[in-house]
């Protein structure tokens, strides 16, 4: 079995289709086929069911997933361990580094593909999925880093590094009859009509919970999985809701209003890692160099730097 092999294996899990994983990897299709068999076949075992054109792991897949992911990483932090004795690699490391879809949106992606412009030697490998996948990624050992929303993470089995704090505030439609209010208080939105992320997203329970703080239960009528989708109803006047305003920078935010709120509701978005991988000494450069980048950026469309980070 080689390294490539395993590098294989773990892009088509990555990607879920054998065809965009054959793409990230700049091979053919029926290449990797042939090197997916040659596993099974060294191993005697199914590594993936494949029926009805879906992609899933065996049993033994998934065991094998938890000793190619360890292998994977063993590997990168030998190449990074060596690099100051070596004349191949200088030191260069990637990180893989997973983050929540709608900081797609912000400036904190763009704010560290320039961080990666600035040290050759790091390459940034970024994943984007549900911020309770992420997780499972992470406890998983199958990314480095995550960044996602904190205001419910535990700290006991993670380290986070803040980067920035958003501002909650109301957004409803140009034509909602609290469109011309310069702010507002919670209380103020008692009898509305609210629509939220569902409640897999850390959002939805800091707009309940800073309601119930506020005196009363909001009346959810929507949820939805996606923030496009929750604009574009709100948009349609079904109701309003309570968002970052880093969220509003779409091509239809002009028929949206973004209202302060007089109550101090924020949402705090960090960049975190197991607590176990402290003596990882990979991890901790690429930390270093996150923290000493976020101390003073300014980074707009209604976020606040950390500042100073300890």
């Amino acid at each position: 079995m080689t390294l490539n092999q395993i590098m294989y294996f773990l892009a088509i899990v990555e990607q879920k289709n054998f065809s965009h994983a054959a793409e990230k990897m700049f091979i053919s299709q029926s290449s990797l086929s042939k090197q997916i068999k040659a596993i099974e076949n060294e191993l005697g075992v199914i590594l993936f069911s494949r029926d009805n054109y879906q992609i899933e792991l065996t049993a033994a897949g998934k065991a094998f997933l938890a000793f190619a992911t360890q292998f994977s990483k063993d590997y990168s932090d030998m190449l990074y361990a060596l690099a100051p004795f070596s004349n191949i690699h200088k030191a260069a490391f990637t990180v893989q580094v997973g983050t929540i879809p709608v900081l797609c949106y912000s400036s904190l992606i763009n704010h560290l593909i320039n961080l990666e412009s600035n040290h050759q030697n790091i390459h940034i490998d970024f994943v984007e999925r549900e911020q309770t996948e992420l997780l499972k990624m992470l406890d998983r050992n199958q990314i480095d880093f995550i960044i996602v929303r904190i205001d419910y993470l535990s700290q006991d089995e993670y380290d986070s590094i803040p980067l920035a704090i958003e501002k909650i505030g109301v957004v409803c439609s140009a034509k909602c009859h609290l469109a011309s209010k310069k702010r507002l208080n919670l209380r103020d939105l008692e009898n509305e009509a609210f629509i939220l992320l569902n409640n897999t997203s850390s959002l939805y329970q800091l707009c309940i919970d800073a309601c119930r703080k506020a005196g009363f239960i909001p009346r959810v009528n929507y949820t939805s999985s996606r923030h496009e989708a929750l604009l574009a109803m709100i948009n349609n006047g079904l109701g309003l809701t309570l968002l970052p305003e880093s969220l509003l920078d779409l091509e239809n935010s002009q028929k949206l209003r973004y209202i302060p709120l007089e109550d101090n509701v924020t949402s705090t978005i960090a960049l975190v890692r197991k607590k176990e991988m402290r003596n990882n000494q990979k991890n901790n450069h690429f930390q270093n160099i996150v923290k000493e980048y976020f101390k003073e950026i300014h980074l707009g469309n209604g976020m606040e730097p950390m500042g100073a980070l300890e």
